[in-house]
C-alpha cells in the first residue's frame, strides 16, 4: 500500500501569513524539467512547498536554472503547496504559487548550508517581493 504525507494547514516557512501574496488560481508544472533525484523518479516525482520556482516560456512552472551566479529563466516565486505529480486528488486549474510575502527562508527546502540558507542568486531571483528572514526559536 502507497501512503502519502500531506501538509494541511500554513506551511511552517510562512512567517506572516497576511503578507502573503499569491499567482491567480494557479499555474501548470512542467514534470519533465524536473529531473533532479531530490524530486524522485518520472510519473513519481514530488516538489515540496517552499521550493524555488520559475516560469519557462510556455507558463509553466520550472526549477530555476543558474548560469554564471544568476538565474537566468527568473524572476523566481515559490511553490504554495507540495506539488505531486501525477496526484489524484491536485487540482486541474494548476498548483498554488506564492508571488510574494513574509517567509523564514531557513525553512525552506533549498535552504543549505551552516547557517543554513538559501543561495545567493536565489534571493537575488526572488527580489524584493520577498522579506527572506532567519527562523528563531527562542523557547
Amino acid at each position: 500500500m502507497n501512503r502519502t504525507t500531506s501538509t494541511l494547514g500554513t506551511p511552517a516557512f510562512i512567517a506572516d501569513l497576511h503578507s502573503i501574496t499569491l499567482w491567480g488560481t494557479g499555474a501548470q508544472i512542467d514534470w519533465t524539467a524536473w529531473t533532479d533525484a531530490k524530486y524522485g523518479t518520472a510519473g513519481k516525482r514530488k516538489v515540496p512547498a517552499g521550493t524555488v520556482i520559475a516560469f519557462n516560456a510556455s507558463g509553466k512552472i520550472v526549477p530555476p536554472t543558474v548560469n554564471a551566479g544568476a538565474v537566468t529563466n527568473g524572476p523566481c516565486y515559490l511553490a504554495r503547496t507540495d506539488m505531486e505529480e501525477d496526484s489524484r486528488v491536485a487540482a486541474l486549474s494548476g498548483f498554488g504559487v506564492i508571488t510574494g510575502g513574509n517567509v523564514y527562508d531557513t525553512l525552506l527546502p533549498d535552504a543549505a548550508g551552516n547557517p543554513r540558507s538559501i543561495a545567493a542568486e536565489l534571493k537575488t531571483a526572488l527580489g524584493a517581493r520577498f522579506v527572506l528572514q532567519p527562523y528563531g526559536d527562542a523557547r
